[in-house]
């Protein structure tokens, strides 16, 4: 069953294109996992299940609004793509 879940992952997730993309997506993994660190200290100090989560909150609104809008960010490294070449067609 194993085998199955893997080759089905294999096919439903498709590589990053840009290395920039991949930088990004650290990046944002990085604010998020901050941000459950720092809300999971504010919540334990204010015993508050309700500010642990609006903490958390956001920290993941500010992390997409530092991700997200960085469109110039994901074309520093484009990729080069084969170009097309013509072919002659002899119609006899």
């Amino acid at each position: 069953m194993s085998d199955v879940f893997r080759e089905l992952n294999g096919k439903l997730l498709f590589p990053v294109d840009y290395p920039s993309q991949t930088l990004l997506a650290k990046r944002h993994k990085l604010l998020v996992v901050i941000g459950a660190l720092v809300s999971g200290v504010v919540g334990v100090a204010t015993q508050s299940i309700l500010q642990m989560g609006v903490c958390y909150l956001c920290f993941v609104f500010v992390a997409l609004l530092l991700v997200l809008p960085a469109w110039k960010s994901y074309r520093v490294h484009n990729l080069e793509w084969v170009q097309p070449q013509a072919v002659a067609v002899d119609l006899k």
